[in-house]
């Protein structure tokens, strides 16, 4: 494996406009944080503002065009049985962004990118089972990226500030100008907001949720090291 060889486009999944994602395809679902949403709820509300509802709803779709890319260099790679389980391959990917969730009196802006769990092995242009083991994993640095464009898309569209909140990780930023951020918590709720889909039941990746993990296994990392040490 040589970096950079998985760096090609994926194809596309399914056409959302006349056909439904395969019964076993993966549901890769990327939430917005909170105060995100709390701002296009309050510019869809404000009959001033709401000429930027279509500007906010591209920038979401841009960053989320941007994603699918990444997630194809980032969890690229089929388990091949000649070159082994990381072989470089072009994923099938299909991106939709929503801006509701059922039962959720506030827009909750999000995507999913349905990713089909065979693609094309860049070796020899064989159909072969995606590494679903590293795509589980490694989607939380597709994470990592999603937000950080999501941010600064935002900031120089809408001039919004961004910052860490007290007792959050620094990584997991709201907006702080203008000031959605103390009504966060009003909104949060346990285990994070998840959309259904429109296609029923299919197996769903939580980028954010894997985020969270990996969080959560570097601080136990840290501190038995520190142990060790001490």
């Amino acid at each position: 494996m040589v970096y950079g060889d998985n760096h090609v486009d994926p194809v596309r999944l399914f056409d959302p406009q006349h056909e439904v994602p395969p019964a076993d395809a993966l549901d890769l679902h990327f939430p917005v944080p909170t105060s995100l949403s709390l701002f296009g709820d309050a510019v869809a509300r404000t009959p001033d503002m709401a000429h930027l509802l279509p500007k906010l709803g591209q920038v979401y779709e841009n960053v989320l065009l941007a994603t699918v890319v990444q997630v194809q260099r980032v969890c690229g790679y089929v388990v091949h049985p000649t070159y082994g389980q990381r072989a470089a391959a072009r994923l099938a990917i299909t991106a939709i962004s929503e801006n509701s969730v059922p039962n959720e009196s506030i827009m909750r802006i999000h995507g999913h990118l349905y990713v089909g769990r065979t693609a094309t092995s860049l070796a020899d242009g064989q159909q072969h089972p995606v590494n679903l083991t590293w795509l589980r994993q490694f989607v939380r640095d597709v994470w990592t990226t999603y937000l950080g464009k999501l941010e600064e898309a935002t900031s120089e569209e809408f001039g919004l500030v961004w910052g860490a909140l007290p007792d959050n990780h620094p990584a997991d930023r709201e907006i702080v100008e203008p000031p959605f951020a103390p009504h966060v918590a009003q909104h949060a709720v346990p285990n994070a907001v998840v959309c259904p889909g429109r296609y029923g039941p299919l197996e769903r990746v939580l980028a954010d949720h894997q985020w969270r993990i990996g969080i959560a296994e570097s601080q136990v990392r840290v501190q038995a090291e520190r142990r060790q040490a001490g």
